[in-house]
Parts: C-alpha cells; structure tokens; sequence
C-alpha cells in the first residue's frame, strides 16, 4: 500500500465510518483485473479459461476471487494480516478475523459454533460473504454483506497455449521434454462487480472495516496468490461508489459504463493494457458523481 493511499485510510475512510459501524448504505464496487498470458480461471472440463461461446469473452467465477481474499489473511502471522491490519486504529483483532472456510478446517466444529451463536462472531468471511451451507434454519442468517457478481472480460479473447520446460524425465528413456500446455487468454480485461447491500450486512454484522479490510485484500488479490499458470494478472482499478442512502441513490448500471475500460478504435480484441482508454475520475460526468457521497478508485 502506498504512503498516499494509506494516509486516506485513516484521514478519509475511518472518520467518516466508526470502525464497528455496521454498513448502513448500499456500495458498489468494480475490480478491475489486467491479465496477460494467463489462466485466471480455469474450467476443469475442458481445462482452459472459461469462454462464453456466443461472445468469446471470458469469465471468472466469483468463488475463484473470494478465495483469494480469504487466503491473503488465513496467516495472521504473514505480511499482509501484518501490513493491513495496523492500519486501522485501533488494529484490527485477530480474534474477529479468522477465517472458517480454509484447508484444515473441522466443519464439525463450524457447525457447532453455529449452534451456539452467529459465526459472524469470530469470522469475517461469514460476515463478508455469508455462511449459509454452515448455519442451519432460516437461510437469510447465511447471507453475507458482500456479494461478489462473476466477473467478465470488457471485450472478446484469444487464446493461446502455454507450455514449461521440464529438464527432468518425463517418459522412461528419456531425459528432457515439455511439460503438458495450459490454455492461457492471451490478453484480457475482467471487470468484477461487487455489491454491498445495508440489509444484508444489518444480518450477517459486516461493518465499515470489514468492508475497507475487503477493498485492500481486492487490489492484492492475484498478486499475493499467484500460481504457475496465473503468472501475470494484476488489479489495476477498484472504484468504489458509495451511495447516498441504504437501498441506492444511483444508476449503478450507467456508473458501470463510465469506469470500464473501452477498447480503442479499429481493435478486435487487445494484446496489452495500453489497447485500452481508461477512465479517470474526471472523466465520470458531474450528474453521475453527484448521485454518490463518495467516489473513488481505491487502486489509484
């Protein structure tokens, strides 16, 4: 995080939202993901991005991206807990943040802890995005303040294929070879929506920190949780609009034409992020923003 974004922390954010407040507007928030020869979410079927056959743009699956927020912070011992953590004043308890959907993890355990109260309690991905296949009865307990929409790439992909060296054996008799090809999208741009409804933080107790801990771990998410095949994504933008009221007092759908990167003139589909024109704050018209209390990308 740089110097200027965490000053804005703790001058902006913070003093305009008690820590423990629970949200009581409706945010919208746009990830904005640069991806370069890489698999950001493979298809166990057929072993390649997901492509919508009708447009040929590709898809990520919301799940994919929670797990990556989730993963940043399991570690309380590790640099990101360390770094984001200490930003808020006071720092943020590791007892409100543990995570229940981890490797290792006694579901048993969960279930009981559901039993005797909210897991929102002790987890912050309960209160992020629910825990509904953990608590039994009324499924709305389950619904987590954050909801996060798959997210799409702004124009059509190529795809190519990838492949490793591998200097030991492969096959007997042999003593170098290829590893097996990976179809990568040679270039995209994935914009993924996320939506923060008062009503369902109000139930799951997600609270203004929890929501700035989730816009933090967003910027990081691929680039704290990389993979052999997933060498170069990046998030380069996090716009976040935050409503005047809780149920909204903005078009989000015509805000999302404003921020989403636009293909240039004359292109089919990008090799690189500089195919694109990317809106500036500047460039959003005056009786959009005035919609919202607060606009901003949280990337810049």
């Amino acid at each position: 995080m740089t110097e200027k974004q965490e000053k804005r922390l703790q001058s902006e954010i913070l003093t305009r939202h008690g820590l423990l407040d629970i949200i009581d507007k409706r945010v919208d928030v746009w990830v904005i993901a640069d991806c370069w020869m890489s698999g950001i979410n493979q298809s166990v079927m057929d072993g390649g991005p997901r492509v919508v056959p009708s447009s040929r743009r590709s898809w990520a699956s919301p799940q994919s991206f929670n797990r990556k927020i989730r993963d940043q912070i399991v570690d309380k011992g590790g640099p990101v807990w360390k770094e984001y953590s200490a930003l808020f004043v006071p720092p943020l308890d590791p007892a409100r943040y543990d995570i229940a959907i981890q490797e290792g993890r006694d579901f048993k355990q969960l279930m009981a802890q559901a039993k005797a109260g909210p897991l929102g309690k002790h987890y912050v991905d309960c209160r992020w995005f629910g825990g509904t296949n953990l608590e039994e009865g009324n499924r709305s307990k389950g619904s987590g303040g954050i909801t996060v929409a798959p997210g799409m790439t702004v124009e059509p992909v190529a795809l190519d294929y990838s492949a490793r060296t591998n200097v030991a054996g492969v096959k007997e008799g042999k003593e170098q070879g290829m590893a097996p090809s990976w179809v990568v999208v040679r270039h995209g741009i994935y914009v993924f929506h996320v939506h923060v409804a008062a009503s369902a933080a109000r139930r799951s107790g997600c609270t203004w920190a929890d929501l700035e801990l989730f816009l933090m771990l967003a910027k990081t998410a691929y680039s704290e949780c990389p993979s052999a095949i997933r060498t170069s994504v990046d998030v380069r933008n996090v716009w976040y609009a935050e409503h005047k009221n809780s149920t909204g007092s903005g078009d989000y759908t015509e805000l999302a034409k404003c921020v989403e990167p636009k293909l240039k003139d004359g292109l089919k589909c990008s090799e690189s992020w500089d195919d694109y024109e990317h809106p500036t704050l500047a460039d959003i018209p005056q009786e959009i923003r005035d919609c919202y209390a607060y606009l901003e990308d949280r990337a810049a």
